[in-house]
């Protein structure tokens, strides 16, 4: 039986196809009843052409990425990747922005980049190699005479992530999301980037027990958040 959490965020590709065909119908279902929820304000966005940059959080198979582009008919461009870093997406993403020329490039890495180190394992960017990857990107983008949304990294719920993570050397905060977070607002402001906040999100409702992905609520949520974000700069 397909395990539903890696069908959703691309980490297994081995289940039974009449299986996957129901899982990714029941996506479909979930999409189009959003749009629906939606209000139908973004008209100018109608053929945009977008770039997104992220991890899991926006590779999710029900999350932000996928609603917006059908909503707002983007013509849109996935160098998200599950589990990513800015590290390495980073090649990816700007040859895809030097070569789509695309009219908006939405950023939101940094859940991968951001945990703190631990011993065996070792985890994470480092502050100013993370700042400098995302700071090509915002520079390449931003020379290709696009429009930058720069989203903050999102919160974790720190309960529900010491105890998904106990026993497997990964450790994280807030306040050391809040780090890298102002790392991100010192390249908006160099850049011009717009900076998007999600201090928003927070509550164990907003997440996956795992406590760091979002749940499909909040996914909805910010696709709206995202909308509105991307007509205010177009």
């Amino acid at each position: 039986m397909a395990d539903v959490f890696n069908v959703r965020f691309n980490l297994n590709f081995s289940y039974p196809t009449e299986e996957m065909k129901a899982i990714y119908a029941s996506y479909e279902r979930i999409h189009n009843e959003r749009i629906l929820r939606l209000p139908n304000t973004y008209r100018a966005l109608y053929g945009k052409r977008v770039v997104f940059v992220g991890d899991s959080i926006t590779s999710d198979n029900l999350g932000y990425r996928t609603t917006v582009t059908r909503a707002a008919r983007l013509i849109a461009y996935d160098t998200s990747l599950s589990g990513g870093k800015s590290s390495n997406i980073l090649e990816n993403a700007m040859e895809t922005i030097k070569t789509q020329a695309p009219d908006i490039v939405s950023v939101m890495i940094g859940a991968n980049d951001s945990p703190l180190k631990g011993e065996p394992l070792k985890h994470g960017v480092e502050l100013a190699d993370y700042a400098a990857n995302v700071r090509d990107i915002v520079s390449t983008a931003t020379k290709a005479g696009a429009k930058v949304m720069l989203f903050e990294i999102t919160p974790i719920h720190e309960k529900n992530f010491a105890a998904h993570y106990e026993g497997k050397q990964k450790f994280q905060t807030n306040e050391n999301i809040a780090r890298y977070n102002a790392a991100l607002a010192k390249i908006a402001a160099e850049y011009g980037a717009t900076l998007l906040p999600n201090g928003w999100l927070g509550k164990a409702a907003d997440f996956e027990p795992d406590g760091i992905h979002l749940s499909v609520e909040a996914q909805e949520r910010f696709a709206a958040r995202w909308l509105e974000a991307a007509m205010k700069i177009i």
